[in-house]
């Protein structure tokens, strides 16, 4: 299935939990040589177990929106985090570190894909911030429509939103992303019940990047770009 970022590494996006995790157990196993350890030896011996409660692979797997070059950033990041810092073990904080880098990533893999609709649409997610963890379809329009005159185009951004993860809908028992339905863009669609409804959240990995739920970030993507550069030169490529 063709991925829908055009600067993406990697152009596949996967619904399969399970095939997932086993393509991040053979790309992390491929350090050890031709005959690795066993996969539980390996992880026991390189993470923390869970965080904040939750397996950490699930942690991985969520985090990830089900992107294959998501969750290998991840996991780079919080590895390299932890090497950097003396450790062998992976621990929470570094895990919570990546994902906060994660988030800047999606961020600007969004604002790749509207660059040629709205040219500060990294922007437009700051706004869209304001709204809260939760909002209805209408306040969702309006914020865009104060970037986007044309109507086509304020849904154009939406389904932009859908597609890349950075928004999910509410329904009775469980959010769904478009990664929880074979990124089917229209099944997600058919979820929003009406544009009153709250029902439109923002993914926990996008949200990682607020201060809080209903703030914008206080610092620029400028400044986290510099400080990524820098990061990336000091510490290299962990596989």
């Amino acid at each position: 299935m063709a991925d829908y970022c055009k600067l993406a590494t990697a152009s596949i996006e996967w619904n399969d939990r399970e095939m997932l995790l086993r393509m991040f157990e053979l790309r992390v196993l491929q350090g050890f040589g031709e005959k690795p350890p066993s996969w539980n030896t390996v992880w026991d011996a390189v993470s923390v177990p869970t965080i904040d409660g939750r397996n950490t692979l699930d942690f991985l797997l969520d985090a990830s929106l089900m992107r294959p070059r998501y969750l290998i950033r991840l996991f780079e990041t919080a590895r390299r985090r932890a090497v950097t810092l003396g450790r062998d073990k992976i621990d929470e904080a570094d895990y919570k570190a990546g994902l906060e880098e994660l988030g800047w990533q999606v961020l600007e893999d969004f604002d790749r894909e509207l660059a040629d609709v709205i040219p500060d649409a990294e922007e437009l997610l700051f706004e869209l911030a304001q709204l809260g963890a939760r909002t209805s379809l209408s306040k969702l329009r309006q914020v865009i429509a104060r970037k986007v005159s044309d109507p086509q185009l304020v849904e154009a951004v939406i389904d932009v939103l859908i597609w890349t993860g950075c928004i999910g809908v509410l329904s009775s028992n469980r959010t769904f992303y478009i990664s929880d339905c074979g990124f089917k863009r229209p099944y997600i669609r058919a979820l929003i019940q009406n544009e009153d409804a709250r029902s439109i959240v923002f993914h926990p990995t996008l949200a990682s990047i607020f201060t809080r739920p209903d703030t914008a970030p206080t610092r620029s993507a400028a400044s986290r770009r510099e400080r990524e550069r820098r990061f990336d030169t000091r510490q290299g490529i962990l596989f």
